[in-house]
């Protein structure tokens, strides 16, 4: 069999297509991508044991229709170092030749019916959304899931948790120090009622497929997650697992209320975050009503100290709250424009974030216990 590709295109197609090989070592056939030729249409696809991804591309032409497996890094590497628009694979038996106006190169190929096939769920609630908000949303709420032993201890926190409720759409995540939250309304889904816990490993897959789309089709399943849309899928295992009721940190009552600048914000708390202790990473947060917010820092051991201080607006009173840097700087950048809204109660109550113009988007970082507060 011949195939001729478009290099350039092709390429573009292994690296979605095949982004999942090799991440499982185990099984040794997951190593390779499959390739699927039929007419002029190639869909190249990936399966890690938890996460499936396809993507489908045109090809210049073909002599037959036809389906093995390859290692994507390796053809993916020849095809880098070649300079013609257009190049030749010839598949014959176990071996993949690539041609082009140089030479050529050979590769081991598996025959494809031994490439497992992710279960597919029958009964799986389908809706439309819009991809711009969700690319957003899956972006910004990786960096607050939980890794590691907290994730072990406690599975459902390693997740993101996306669901659709009463025509509101909306994805949390948290790792216990801090949380996340956006939502929007669809009334079009007002009698929908669908939830899923998503892993983060198949997050980078979806951002993927979804990105530069105008809307993709997610089907909820009871064990598994699918996004779709024209020329590319992603299905993904659900962790199982109740997510926690997230809703009453962002509902209750914040009645200090400060109104800052992001940019100058967020560079004191990176640099009074340099000279926290390590382990704790504890920062002193004080916040006047004469309109200002300190930011202290101290490692006693590294003989380490920070003192900043912020102007701001302050409405509600003062308060003394500790918060751990590494939280508050996730919360500030996953935060837009030029002015925030930091919400407080007290120091034991959780510090909360938002946007100015009033977006659903918000952040909350958890208090830490400081010893003036014990």
């Amino acid at each position: 069999m011949q195939i001729e590709v478009n290099r350039k295109e092709f390429i573009s197609a292994l690296n979605v297509g095949g982004s999942m090989a090799g991440r499982v070592k185990t099984i040794p056939i997951l190593e390779d991508m499959k390739i699927t030729i039929k007419g002029t249409s190639a869909v190249i696809s990936s399966f890690d044991n938890e996460t499936a991804i396809t993507k489908r591309t045109y090809i210049v032409s073909s002599t037959e229709d036809a389906m093995f497996c390859i290692n994507p890094r390796n053809l993916v590497n020849i095809l880098k170092t070649i300079k013609d628009e257009n190049v030749s694979l010839y598949v014959v038996e176990n071996v993949c030749t690539v041609v082009h106006s140089k030479g050529e190169a050979t590769l081991p190929v598996e025959p494809a019916i031994d490439f497992p096939s992710p279960a597919k769920e029958a009964d799986a609630q389908v809706v439309s959304l819009p991809c711009e908000g969700l690319f957003e949303w899956f972006k910004r709420a990786k960096s607050f899931v939980a890794s590691g032993e907290k994730a072990d201890l406690r599975p459902v926190l390693g997740g993101i948790y996306f669901y659709v409720q009463n025509g509101e759409v909306g994805v949390a995540s948290s790792d216990s120090f801090k949380f996340f939250h956006d939502r929007m309304q669809v009334d079009e889904l007002s009698n929908v009622a669908v939830d899923a816990l998503i892993t983060p490993r198949s997050i980078d897959a979806i951002l993927e497929v979804i990105n530069g789309n105008e809307t993709v089709e997610v089907s909820f399943g009871k064990k598994s997650i699918v996004f779709k849309v024209a020329d590319a899928m992603v299905m993904s295992r659900l962790i199982e697992g109740a997510y926690p009721k997230f809703k009453v940190v962002f509902d209750r009552p914040y009645p200090i209320e400060v109104k800052i600048g992001r940019e100058e914000f967020a560079e004191s708390v990176s640099r009074a975050t340099l000279s926290a202790n390590m382990a704790s990473m504890l920062l002193k947060l004080t916040i006047e009503p004469s309109g200002k917010i300190m930011i202290d820092s101290e490692d006693l051991f590294a003989q380490r100290k920070t003192h900043e201080e912020v102007a701001c607006e302050v409405e509600g009173g003062s308060l003394e709250i500790g918060c751990k840097g590494s939280s508050l700087t996730d919360c500030l950048n996953t935060m837009d424009g030029e002015t925030l809204i930091v919400s407080f109660n007290d120091h034991k109550s959780p510090a909360m974030f938002k946007e100015s113009d009033g977006s659903a988007k918000a952040a909350v970082c958890l208090p830490m216990l400081m010893a003036s507060n014990k």
